[in-house]
């Protein structure tokens, strides 16, 4: 049985693209940081920036909170939960063109639970 070299790479190509699967686009992330009240107990998270709800897995107090790192996004903003699925409201973050800083508690800190971010 003979078989030619283009019916072999003709296969061979066929089953690569069968096998691969579709790419989608990443989307966005905003970088937040979260800080406790010491400065050593400082956390960051990437977060998408689609508005859905982003959980932290375990609620903790936290003095202040900021965006870190927005690249490519106008006017990236990001709201705190108090608790894990972003439900009970706690502080909003926003940004322009220069990091900013929100404390979120008049008098401490609050408990965090998880976060949203959205961009224009």
């Amino acid at each position: 049985m003979k078989v030619s070299f283009s019916a072999i790479f003709a296969a061979a190509l066929f089953s690569s693209l069968s096998s691969a699967a579709p790419t989608k686009n990443a989307a966005p992330t905003v970088r937040v940081q979260l800080n406790g009240i010491s400065g050593e107990d400082a956390i960051q998270r990437e977060v998408p920036a689609d508005n859905s709800p982003f959980s932290l897995g375990a609620a903790r107090d936290f003095f202040s909170a900021q965006i870190v790192d927005a690249e490519g996004l106008r006017q990236p903003a990001c709201q705190v939960f108090s608790d894990l699925k972003g439900l009970v409201p706690a502080s909003e973050i926003s940004v322009t063109t220069t990091e900013t800083e929100l404390l979120l508690g008049s008098r401490g800190s609050v408990q965090v639970g998880s976060l949203r971010c959205s961009h224009l």
